[in-house]
Formats: structure tokens, C-alpha cells, sequence
């Protein structure tokens, strides 16, 4: 094994860290990190809960006094500055480690190459550079949100073969299957909120939660409901996990069912944003600036039809996850993904580039990263 291969050895280690800790460190990155000493591992771990120690401080926390003269492997730059917790480099300066591969660099401008310059300047070797399209695929939403300020947004639904998320009646319960189901709870315990289209809650009345046993948390669930036509004995509402409702300032609802809302919403512990413009319908673009300030991240947007199309039409949708069940309902009058009218020009859609497909049983799973510029 030459010395990149060794390298890379270590770092997937790193990297298999952070992918296990997915989901329970927002806002903070997911990153993994393992020391050797002597070419063997005396220590790694995993970023914690927003507030808690970093991969870094875990791993030489757990290292003591071996960490002197010790080589660590980390998938994303050390911070240098201090936030919640002290600067990362402090401690690895102060632990006399030996040399420090990086996977790749913090694009926080706060941080950005000025980890690297920091740890150069106390003495201690620094390469960084390994696996990183792979370590950036796991913190994308923490990348987007850095650059943006704006939550991540992944779409997610469920389609029959013949293109139709649910029947003319509107029922929905199953197209997927079970193993595409459980990827769902997975991909719900990775962000911080969910959102749905208040017809889907009238609809269905789904809890919106994650059934893991190992789960990180259960994320916000977010309504859009310009209106207020939430109903009252919704799980969204009656339940003991956090609901934001987005709505209207003035929404255009009887005066008594909107007291009537607004009143479960304080019993509940429930809590309703709102948007004072002259459109009907509350903006995605704006809901999201709103959304940043409930510590929301990252969101993931299961429809329904009418929603996911606002939300491509407003540009706000970053990946795309669709489902492909193995059944066909017919007929023209079922339900699509994307409501609403649509280009009138195959040229003037927006492509899905990255496209990546896995099969689940008889169901397919297809990912893939919408291009607005295309």
C-alpha cells in the first residue's frame, strides 16, 4: 500500500464517522476524525450535538496524553475561531500533534484555509484534499446554507409508473413500498424540518415523524397554509413534536376558525410565522428567510403536487428524491407530482444533473440535483 492509498484508507474511516452522525449535529457539519500513532488507531469520533465538541475534541479527548507525536485524519477543516465551543486548532496545537490530513477545506468564511494557517504556524504538518466530493456530498445542506443563508431544500415524493402520486380520489396509501419507506424515515432523520402543502395535512393527517429506533431527533414539522385551514384535530397540531404554521397576515379564513387555530397553536405549544404581502399565497422565498431564524437548515419537502411546483417555479428546491412504485392507477384525472401549469417548451425545462438511481425490491429511487441555468 503506497502512502495515498494509506491516506485514503483513514480518511473513509473519518468519513464513515461523519455519515453516522448525519442529521444530529445541525447547524454545525457532520465530520469524522481518527488518530494514529504508530500506524495504529488510538482514538476517533464524531462531531456531537450543536454546542458540544467537535470530531477533533472528541477523538484527542478519548487519545490523552497519546495524542503527542500523533497523526489525525479529519474530514473537514478544524475551526479556528470561537462559537459555541473553543477553536478546534487550539486543542490540536495544544495536544503536540504530530501532522493532520484534512479532507477538505471549511468553506465558513470564518474559518476557510485560515484553520490550515493556524496549525502551519505552531509547527504541525497539514495536507488536506482526500475524498472530497464524497465528504461534501454528506455536509451539502451545511455548504449551501453557508454560502446562502438559505435552508437546503430536498424534494421528496412517491409516483406510480404511470406518473401519478396518488389516485383521483386522492388516496396515496401505498405507492411505495416498505424499504422505500424506511429510506424515507432515513432521510427525514437528516434535517431540520419537513415541510407539506397544508392540503396534504387535510388529505392524509400525517405525524411527519421519524420511526427509527436509533433516531437523531424528530425535525420541525413545517406547514404552508396560507389561510389557516390547518384542522384543529390534525397530528400536526394535537401532538407533542414541534409544528411551525406559515400563513398569511390577513388569511382569507372566517375570523372564527382563525382565532380557533391561532388559540390550539398557544395550548399546543405550536408556532404560527407569518407573511404580510398583497399575494394570495405566501412565498417560499420569503417563508425560507423566515425559516432561518427558527434554526432551520436544511428542509425536506414532501409535497404535495401544488407545493413542490411553487417550489420549483420559485427556484428554491436544490436535490430532487423520487420514488418510483411499482403500480399503475391510470386514467388522466389522478394526481400528479407537480401541479399547476407547466413550460410550454421541452427547452425552457429545468435539467437534473447528477442523476443516481437504486433499486429498493420492485421500487426504483431516483436522486438527482436540479439546474436552474440550464
Amino acid at each position: 500500500m503506497n502512502q495515498s492509498e494509506y491516506n485514503i484508507q483513514y480518511m473513509k474511516k473519518a468519513l464513515s464517522l461523519a455519515r453516522g452522525v448525519k442529521g444530529n449535529t445541525s447547524p454545525n457539519p457532520a465530520v469524522g476524525a481518527v488518530i494514529l500513532k504508530d500506524d495504529h488507531v488510538i482514538a476517533q469520533g464524531a462531531t456531537q450535538k450543536a454546542g458540544q465538541d467537535h470530531a477533533e475534541v472528541v477523538a484527542l479527548k478519548k487519545a490523552g496524553d497519546l495524542s503527542a507525536e500523533s497523526v489525525l485524519y479529519v474530514t473537514l477543516e478544524p475551526c479556528c475561531f470561537f462559537g459555541r465551543t473553543p477553536p478546534c486548532t487550539d486543542l490540536i496545537i495544544q495536544k503536540k500533534v504530530k501532522k493532520v490530513f484534512i479532507g477538505t477545506l471549511d468553506p465558513n468564511p470564518k474559518v476557510n484555509g485560515q484553520g490550515v494557517a493556524k496549525l502551519r504556524e505552531a509547527g504541525i504538518e497539514v495536507e488536506y484534499g482526500f475524498l472530497e466530493k464524497e465528504i461534501n456530498q454528506v455536509n451539502e445542506d451545511f455548504i449551501h446554507f453557508i454560502k446562502t443563508n438559505q435552508p437546503y431544500c430536498i424534494a421528496k415524493y412517491a409516483m406510480t409508473l404511470d406518473g401519478k402520486i396518488a389516485t383521483r380520489t386522492g388516496d396515496s396509501q401505498w405507492i411505495s413500498n416498505e424499504k422505500s419507506r424506511e429510506k424515507v424515515q432515513h432521510l427525514r432523520n437528516q434535517v431540520d424540518g419537513i415541510m407539506v402543502g397544508v392540503n396534504t395535512v387535510i388529505q392524509d393527517n400525517p405525524r411527519l415523524t421519524v420511526r427509527l429506533n436509533d433516531k437523531h431527533k424528530d425535525p420541525v414539522r413545517i406547514v404552508m397554509d396560507s389561510n389557516g385551514r390547518t384542522p384543529l384535530n390534525s397530528n400536526v397540531l394535537q401532538d407533542k413534536y414541534d409544528t411551525i404554521l406559515l400563513m398569511k397576515k390577513v388569511p382569507q379564513s372566517p375570523a372564527k376558525q382563525r382565532d380557533e387555530l391561532i388559540e390550539i397553536c398557544q395550548e399546543k405549544g405550536k408556532k404560527i410565522l407569518t407573511e404580510d404581502s398583497d399575494t394570495p399565497k405566501i412565498s417560499l422565498s420569503n417563508a425560507f428567510k423566515q425559516l432561518v431564524n427558527e434554526n432551520i437548515t436544511s428542509i425536506l419537502l414532501e409535497g404535495g403536487g401544488e407545493l413542490l411546483s411553487s417550489a420549483l417555479k420559485e427556484k428554491v428546491i436544490n436535490k430532487v428524491i423520487c420514488f418510483i412504485g411499482s403500480k399503475v392507477v391510470l386514467g388522466s384525472d389522478g394526481i400528479f407530482p407537480f401541479g399547476g401549469s407547466g413550460f410550454e417548451k421541452m427547452g425552457d425545462a429545468y435539467q437534473v444533473s447528477y442523476v443516481t438511481a437504486e433499486v429498493l425490491d420492485n421500487d426504483v429511487m431516483i436522486t438527482g440535483y436540479i439546474n436552474y441555468d440550464c
